[in-house]
């Protein structure tokens, strides 16, 4: 209150404000507080005052050191953008109206474009507000102009424009990554693959073009690397997609009709800028997991595998007309060696969790399945050599410490097995008895060995998003005993049907009954080792399994069978239910008598 009265007696006075008066009177008040302060720190203990004098140090403000890029100009940017379109639009009307011959006006234009680009250097080393106005402005016009004077004027060949293209690309790069400016990479990466495919569209330099691509997917990394902009890499790769979607088309569409393909297509460059584009991106990914030691993020991830799909999808569309599919295969197995290999070498780092080996494994993977039947031929050695690869992959799974590994395992083998039922190996005809059955018994053992195997080992979760947090019992793993149920009944069923052509007395009403027999029966085991094993999970698959045999029976078999067969169909199902129930109550008094006992 005393430094209020102090205060008020200096504000209070009549006639000229006494500067020097309300400057002691402020220096009153300012010691009065000083004294409060250090009475109320008398009562306070040391650790106290020092924790108080931390939170003041610590929460001081920071001092800027200049405008924030950007704030409170948008206005003058939209002024600069009119004005600068105004000189071009002037330019531009000179031009068309002939007072300035087009070539003239051309290198005009390209010289105003580069102008603007390195004014907006300048800028951005002055911190300006308006500094991205200028090289966005400038790299736009130049584009415009590179693609009018050779589509529109026809006064420069392809090569030479293209060049002019990558050269502002360039420079656009140089600006942009010196003042971390992503809008302006965004522009310039953008802007010069668009430009690029428009010229000569729907024929363009295919060469050229794809090296305008490469480059911008190099800026891209490097803006990613250095925190200016992640985006920007699915857009490139997404016009990456886009350009060999188009180079393909073009070159199918003639070998398709057996004609012959003509020098704007640059087929001779194909298989060379196919081979570069995979390299780049495959050291994109490789520098990627070198270099982080935490997960790898989605595009990370991503890359390896979508890298090798588009690539070799993009060559094996074309190899009847350019190469071969044994050739295509054995590329396949080389882009799968490669990347196994890589994993291996990345897993023996030891990083917890072992970040970016299963990226590397998935797109091994990958190129392992499109490949290998081109090479071996029948598909079955293939589905043998993919199951035996899936169990393989689990076992490196425990060694890397890689819980992706292991998930990527389970997937390979429920794809192997899911491709034997669906292709056909196993269809009854598609190939002799003798080949199919060894085939469908080492599928069924491979997937129930692999289940075994990981109900003994439990999975790694640490850098695990599947396992930390998804599935953390690996319940998952359920499905490889789903599946190699599923291939063991493929193969009884041939057994079946050899077995009823042998008695002579196979008919359509005899397998559809005999098939219910073997779903029943199969069902009953399930449940007798479910119950020795007290394991509730091979229960619980031996009653769903049963749910199927009860449909089949009730609802397709007594409408549709007649004779012995529907007799034992319906009796196969009934010993199910009287096992099912007897090993229910043995269970229930199992554990009524241990629950008893721990009472006790």
């Amino acid at each position: 209150m005393g430094v209020e009265r102090h205060a008020g007696k200096g504000l209070r006075q009549d006639g000229p404000v006494n500067l020097r008066g309300e400057v002691a009177c402020l220096r009153q008040g300012l010691d009065a507080l000083t004294a409060r302060v250090a009475a109320l720190e008398s009562l306070l203990p040391e650790r106290h005052i020092a924790v108080l004098e931390n939170e003041f140090v610590y929460d001081q403000p920071t001092v800027a050191m200049g405008p924030a890029p950007g704030r409170h100009a948008l206005l003058p940017m939209v002024a600069t953008v009119c004005f600068l379109l105004v000189f071009a639009l002037i330019l531009r009307t000179v031009t068309d109206n002939g007072l300035v011959p087009v070539r003239l006006g051309s290198l005009i234009g390209l010289g105003y474009a580069l102008v603007l680009v390195v004014f907006g250097w300048l800028l951005y080393h002055r911190q300006s507000r308006i500094a991205p106005v200028f090289p966005m402005c400038g790299i736009l016009l130049l584009f415009a102009v590179v693609i009018e004077v050779h589509s529109r004027f026809a006064m420069v060949q392809t090569i030479w424009a293209q060049l002019l293209l990558l050269q502002a690309l360039l420079v656009v790069t140089a600006v942009g990554l010196r003042f971390a400016a992503p809008a302006l990479l965004a522009v310039g990466v953008i802007g010069a693959g668009l430009a690029g495919l428009s010229l000569d569209f729907p024929n363009p330099m295919f060469p050229a073009t794809g090296l305008l691509l490469l480059v911008g997917m190099l800026v891209a990394h490097w803006a990613a690397g250095r925190d200016i902009s992640r985006s920007l890499r699915w857009v490139t790769l997404f016009m990456v997609m886009v350009f060999w979607l188009l180079w393909v088309i073009k070159l199918e569409a003639p070998l398709s009709r057996g004609q012959a393909l003509t020098s704007e297509l640059y087929a001779p460059w194909f298989f060379p800028m196919l081979l570069a584009f995979f390299a780049l991106y495959l050291g994109i990914a490789i520098a990627q997991i070198r270099r982080g030691a935490a997960p790898l993020d989605l595009f990370a991830s991503l890359l390896p595998v979508v890298n090798v799909g588009w690539v070799l999808a993009a060559g094996m569309s074309l190899a009847p007309g350019l190469w071969s599919f044994k050739l295509a295969g054995v590329t396949a197995i080389i882009s799968t060696l490669i990347h196994l290999g890589l994993a291996a070498f990345f897993a023996r780092e030891r990083r917890e969790g072992a970040p970016g080996v299963n990226a590397l494994v998935v797109a091994g993977v990958v190129s392992l399945a499109m490949g290998l039947p081109f090479i071996l031929g029948w598909v079955g050695w293939s589905l043998a050599l993919w199951s035996a690869g899936s169990l393989a992959l689990t076992l490196c799974a425990a060694r890397w410490h890689s819980g992706g590994v292991r998930v990527t395992s389970y997937f390979l083998q429920l794809f192997t097995c899911g491709a034997a039922v669906a292709s056909g190996a196993l269809a009854i005809g598609a190939v002799a008895w003798y080949t199919a059955v060894p085939l469908a018994t080492f599928l069924a053992g491979m997937a129930l060995w692999q289940y075994r195997w990981c109900r003994a080992h439990v999975p790694t979760r640490e850098g695990s998003a599947f396992f930390s947090w998804l599935d953390a019992r690996d319940a998952s793993a359920v499905a490889l005993m789903v599946a190699s149920l599923v291939v063991g009944f493929t193969g009884l069923r041939l057994v079946l049907h050899v077995g009823l052509e042998r008695l002579a007395i196979e008919s359509a009403n005899s397998f559809s009954c005999g098939q219910t027999v073997l779903i029943n029966v199969g069902a009953m085991v399930l449940l007798l080792i479910g119950w020795r094993r007290r394991s509730m999970e091979v229960v619980a698959v031996a009653i769903g399994i049963g749910v199927l045999g009860a449909l089949k029976v009730f609802l397709y078999d007594l409408f549709t069978a007649k004779g012995l067969p529907l007799v034992f169909s319906v009796f196969s199902f009934g010993v199910l239910a009287a096992v099912g129930s007897a090993v229910s109550g043995r269970w229930h008094r199992e554990q009524e008598l241990a629950s008893s006992r721990r009472d006790d």
